[in-house]
């Protein structure tokens, strides 16, 4: 289904796990291509609340947007020139939702860290559970390529996952978005389709600030 990393204790600790996944790339198939994406610092690129759909504040794990995070831990994280990190929660300091965006000299270096690490940069940790690839349902994404994933539990349900996570490439740019929260000891499980409507709301957002 769609650490020992603590991203819920620290938004920047996202930058300092590595993940090694490998799946099939979904490219997507309208009109946009890397020459298309404006020049915009990564920041432009994090979604707002207002951007947030019903489906998403609902479930009341977007209801504080966290301090955005626009100076790396380390010089150059993963080889990019500029970054920026923005995260979700039911309160201050534990997000749960977190889209993070990464902004390289040209589409060709985004494309090799792209290919490096396909499902993102925040789970690693094979002791938490098995990243396999799902299936996307929502909108149609206007991303040149895109991989969504989930970490899964042995606790997980068949409708749910407990550490969802997507990364796209639009030109020079990478946006990844994750899912994972725990309240008490026990993960938190989301639907699909709710992580779906999370994801497209995102890449609708940058769309807009890339191509139109």
């Amino acid at each position: 289904m769609r650490t020992r990393v603590a991203l819920a204790a620290s938004a920047a600790g996202v930058l300092l796990v590595v993940l090694a996944a490998f799946g099939v790339t979904r490219y997507w198939t309208g009109d946009a291509g890397a020459a298309d994406v404006k020049d915009v610092s990564p920041v432009v690129l994090l979604a707002g609340k207002d951007e947030l759909p019903g489906l998403v504040t609902a479930t009341g794990y977007a209801a504080v947007q966290n301090k955005d995070v626009t100076v790396p831990p380390v010089p150059r994280p993963f080889g990019a020139d500029g970054f920026a990190f923005r995260s979700w929660g039911r309160s201050e300091g534990v997000p749960a939702f977190a889209q993070m965006v990464l902004e390289y000299s040209s589409s060709q270096e985004a494309e090799q860290e792209y290919d490096l690490a396909p499902y993102g940069r925040t789970y690693n940790d094979p002791e938490m559970g098995r990243l396999t690839p799902e299936p996307y349902a929502g909108a149609a994404l206007r991303a040149d390529s895109f991989k969504v994933a989930c970490l899964r539990s042995p606790t997980d349900l068949r409708a749910g996952c407990s550490r969802w996570t997507f990364r796209a490439r639009y030109g020079k740019y990478l946006v990844e978005v994750n899912f994972g929260v725990e309240e008490g000891a026990r993960p938190v499980e989301l639907d699909a389709e709710t992580f779906d409507v999370m994801l497209a709301s995102v890449d609708g957002h940058v769309g807009v600030a890339l191509r139109d």
